[in-house]
């Protein structure tokens, strides 16, 4: 199992993803139970830990992303740093940050910045290269601009002409964020459209997924709604249309918000619901609440927007993750509205109950007609 798993995960940069998969998705049931297994054995950490990280890459993509996590927090919680070789803890520290992916909290950075460490160490190039990669994007996403630079630049400055095409990848998508993160949406446009571009090439229908995503969020960004509608569109109909079932939760989530920017509540109420249900099978659900309370005011149910505010704050707090560019832009926004609407200590009040409902209560709530 952990030949299959390994020799796939070797094979990134020249096998299309969704041919890895092809490959990988029949073998699912037979990767939990041995996973399960080696989880029981004490003898085996060191192995547990090497399949959890080798086949990391193939649960999100299955539709089982938080067991994913789970078998991957399992794996990790067996590293010893005196007993786990180096490159097996560095390869487990840089798939952890990417199955954290799109919002990672602070608990991310020390496994980013132990990978780095770690593969620097060993002189290993490709490894560095990922860890790299994962870095800048974390440090992106929490608006640390210095040192995500910083490793953008060794990140350049380590790919290899001779690699792979489909190894510009991991730089074109490092590029992307922290442009984006950084308010530079037109140059972050460029590096998405280089993306799309090479994984359409290469007919990985998995890696355009997250293309067509950070272009759409990137199109939103610059207030070219209808063209964010189309990419979303076009995004869910592609995914719907492949072998394996892939979460759609932020596609609908996105698209929801596109058009609710262009004032078609009633479609972008239809998306919002869509996205509630994938979000409660994925664990992605309390991404959506900023977006659902966006149209919820726009809908001119304040009180429901606050709710689902006061939910969507406990929960960026508590794991310790920041919002993206333009779910921040319709926090502010509708919270603005709110604050000119009513008292700001009822506000107030209604952020402070919201913190206590649960996702989907407060989810319902922001969606109910």
């Amino acid at each position: 199992m952990l030949a299959l798993f390994q020799q796939l995960d070797d094979q990134e940069w020249t096998l299309p993803g969704t041919q890895r998969l092809a490959a990988a998705l029949p073998e699912i049931d037979p990767l939990r139970a041995m996973l399960d297994s080696l989880a029981h054995d004490p003898d085996q950490a060191s192995l547990h830990i090497a399949l959890a990280a080798a086949s990391a890459w193939v649960w999100q993509p299955a539709g089982l992303h938080l067991e994913g996590l789970s078998h991957l927090e399992r794996a990790g919680s067996r590293i010893d740093p005196e007993l786990t070789p180096a490159p097996l803890q560095a390869r487990w520290s840089t798939v952890r940050v990417l199955a954290a992916m799109p919002l990672p909290g602070t608990s991310e950075r020390g496994h980013a910045e132990r990978a780095v460490a770690l593969y620097r160490m060993q002189g290993d190039r490709r490894g560095l290269y990922h860890a790299l990669g994962a870095f800048v994007r974390l440090a992106a996403v929490a608006r640390d601009f210095e040192p995500a630079q910083a490793a953008l630049r060794e990140l350049e400055s380590l790919h290899d002409p001779g690699w792979p095409p489909s190894s510009r990848t991991v730089l074109l998508t490092a590029r992307g964020y922290l442009a984006y993160f950084a308010g530079r949406v037109e140059e972050a446009l460029t590096a998405y459209e280089a993306l799309l571009k090479l994984v359409t090439k290469s007919d990985d229908a998995w890696a355009q997924r997250s293309a067509l995503i950070f272009l759409e969020q990137a199109m939103q960004a610059l207030g070219r709604f209808e063209e964010a509608v189309r990419l979303g569109r076009e995004l869910i109909a592609q995914q719907r249309a492949l072998p394996f079932r892939s979460s759609l939760t932020m596609p609908w989530a996105n698209l929801c918000q596109a058009l609710t920017e262009l004032g078609e509540l009633d479609e972008a109420l239809q998306a919002g619901r869509e996205a509630l249900e994938e979000g409660l099978h994925d664990g992605q659900l309390w991404l959506t609440l900023d977006v659902f309370a966006y149209l919820a005011g726009r809908r001119g149910r304040l009180g429901d927007a606050a709710l689902a505010f006061g939910c969507a704050d406990a929960e960026f707090a508590q794991r310790g993750a920041v919002r993206q560019p333009n779910e921040q832009r319709a926090h502010d926004v509708t919270l603005a509205a709110l604050r000119e609407a009513m008292p700001s200590y009822f506000v107030s009040a209604l952020l402070t109950e919201g913190a206590a409902l649960s996702v989907e209560d407060a989810a319902r709530l922001a969606l109910d007609s």
